[in-house]
């Protein structure tokens, strides 16, 4: 260090006094680099959209690195390419790992596929229905009753099924999201 400031050995704590009609560094002040910035972390209301945020800075930095070091390819510049790499692929594993898989497989087993099992068997019973409804008129009363009381079963044993298979399918779904 006392190479780079040309100081003597003898007195170290002397520095060099920057002259005041000239400003010391090009650099931006603190306020000058907040206006500059396009990140608002106040909206980030959980972790995730602040490391969202993050890796989202990061990536945006990275084409500026991979050109310091395509202009100037030194270690420095290497090092800050990778390093900014290697900062991407920690925040995607630090996302990968805020999700509740469990709670994630049981909102699509509930909100998706159940509602969607339900809807099939109320179409499957209309179409049994429409299908049976020809038949009336050469069906008796009790003949019809018998009829409908089958329908109901059909309907019932459906349903039953989808409820009873319903925790081994989110666990089909918890697997398949977490392999």
């Amino acid at each position: 260090m006392a190479k780079i400031l040309n100081l003597k050995k003898s007195d170290p704590d002397r520095l060099p006094i920057p002259s005041k009609e000239k400003k010391t560094t090009g650099y931006l002040s603190t306020e000058e680099l907040i206006s500059n910035s396009t990140v608002d972390f106040s909206y980030a209301n959980s972790q995730a959209d602040r490391i969202r945020l993050m890796q989202q800075v990061v990536i945006n930095s990275i084409p500026i690195a991979e050109g310091l070091y395509r202009s100037r390819p030194s270690q420095s510049n290497a090092y800050a390419l990778s390093n900014l790499i290697t900062q991407v692929k920690d925040l995607d594993e630090s996302l990968m790992d805020m999700v509740d898989y469990e709670k994630l497989a049981s909102s699509v087993q509930n909100d998706v596929i159940k509602p969607f099992m339900e809807k099939l068997i109320l179409e499957l019973g209309r179409l049994i229905r429409i299908e049976l409804s020809s038949l009336k008129q050469n069906l008796n009363v009790k003949e019809r009753n018998e009829v409908k009381n089958s329908i109901n079963t059909l309907y019932r044993f459906f349903g039953e099924y989808v409820e009873k298979h319903s925790s081994n399918l989110e666990n089909k779904i918890l697997e398949t999201m977490t392999s």
